[in-house]
């Protein structure tokens, strides 16, 4: 069984002409990666808001939170024919333009299926902008110092866009839900703009005559080991995601708190993911990919089970706190072990089965928070709760046959 997805260019080529393989390049890039993380965790916050504007039951509200990743992993594997027809930038910046049409869109929703609607179709420019961000760096950054520090700012820019935009959803949803999801608008724009100076125009059939190639496919064997690395990060994601929009609920709904006040314990769920981009090869480079990942996953299981044998937050929220602090170091201890785990799987570490890891993350955003939702909410014992911890421990079981494997020798997962 394969897959095909888009070839990654050749190192070899050179930047565009005109300087704008400078820095310019790639702040835009990464500009893109920032929306399009701002844009889940700004609704994640809002989500309670929304529910009590439309007076929807959780399980629907959920959706909302859904739509993205729905929109994202449809188009992820879809999208290659799109690139190849349009080309790299026309793509990306058309991607870009629809992004804030959808924004204004949700922004001015009259009935929640227009607004999930809209995260739809902004999950599904963000799976065009994404790769084809990479794409562009790739084939526009050389080789060497500069190439590396503009991958770092790259992967800091989406870690770093999750963290803020929970705290901007905080700050904002108290006031209008519809002003948190228009945030995005001005700085989409700004990078449309951006992306029009910067980016060089498409190489016409692989001619050399400008700075972008053309894309072309790659077949990509679905292993057990790609297959155990994108379970994993499936289950790592999904459970997060379900639990952190289980205690917004609760700490908004139940408990009276502020959205700030549920965002500021929350944060460090994401935010530990920008040290992750800074420590990961090192971490890596001494333990391989299974031991972190397996650690990870124990570690997320363990505190979701803490969470659900003694889920009341007491005083400035200490319970969830210490959740959010344990899903980061999952993050951080799994998941750019999870994508070299999976890197492995394709010749020469192509991004290919990093793409297919991607998709098994967006499938489980779209999947786990309805599921979690549509279970009774229990007072201080939502039922979802077990949920997140069987999806977790699932997990934790897939990590424990990927370090077993390793230890006989075989590759990590």
């Amino acid at each position: 069984m394969s897959q095909e997805v888009s070839r990654p260019p050749s190192s070899s080529r050179t930047g565009p002409p005109g300087g704008a393989a400078g820095w310019g390049l790639p702040l835009v890039l990464s500009g893109t990666m920032f929306v399009d993380a701002l844009e889940v965790s700004l609704v994640l916050v809002a989500l309670p808001e929304i529910q009590s504007s439309f007076g929807l039951s959780r399980a629907v509200a959920a959706w909302v939170l859904a739509g993205f990743p729905l929109g994202f992993a449809i188009l992820l594997t879809a999208g290659r024919p799109v690139v190849r027809r349009f080309g790299l930038r026309r793509t990306y910046l058309g991607a870009l333009l629809l992004f804030a049409l959808a924004v204004i869109v949700g922004g001015a929703a009259p009935h929640p299926a227009v607004l999930v609607g809209a995260e739809a179709v902004k999950g599904a420019c963000a799976a065009l902008t994404a790769p084809a961000g990479l794409t562009i760096l790739s084939a526009a950054t050389a080789d060497g110092r500069r190439g590396r520090a503009a991958a770092l700012v790259y992967s800091v820019a989406g870690s770093a866009g999750a963290a803020a935009g929970m705290l901007a959803s905080g700050a904002l949803a108290g006031t209008s839900w519809r002003l948190t999801l228009a945030l995005p608008l001005p700085v989409v724009l700004a990078l449309a703009v951006g992306g029009h100076l910067v980016i060089p125009r498409d190489d016409p059939r692989g001619s050399g005559r400008h700075g972008l190639p053309e894309v072309a496919a790659v077949k990509l064997r679905l292993t057990a080991p790609l297959l155990r690395a994108c379970a994993g990060a499936a289950a790592l994601n999904g459970s997060a995601l379900g639990f952190l929009m289980l205690v917004n609920f609760q700490m908004q709904g139940r408990l009276g708190w502020s959205s700030l006040h549920a965002a500021l314990v929350c944060a460090p769920a994401y935010a530990t993911l920008m040290l992750s981009v800074l420590i990961a090869k090192r971490l890596i480079g001494r333990w391989g990919t299974a031991r972190p990942v397996f650690a990870g996953s124990l570690v997320s299981t363990l505190v979701y089970a803490l969470y659900l044998w003694r889920p009341e937050p007491g005083g400035w929220g200490l319970g969830v706190l210490l959740a959010s602090l344990g899903i980061g170091i999952a993050y951080l201890s799994s998941f750019a072990a999870l994508n070299v785990a999976a890197a492995r799987e394709t010749e020469g570490g192509h991004p290919a089965a990093k793409s297919l890891l991607q998709t098994s993350v967006q499938a489980s955003s779209v999947i786990c928070p309805p599921l979690v939702a549509a279970l009774p909410s229990g007072g201080a014992h939502p039922y979802g709760l077990l949920l997140v911890v069987g999806v977790s421990a699932a997990g934790l079981a897939v990590a424990g046959a990927a370090t077993a494997g390793e230890a006989r020798g075989g590759r990590a997962a």
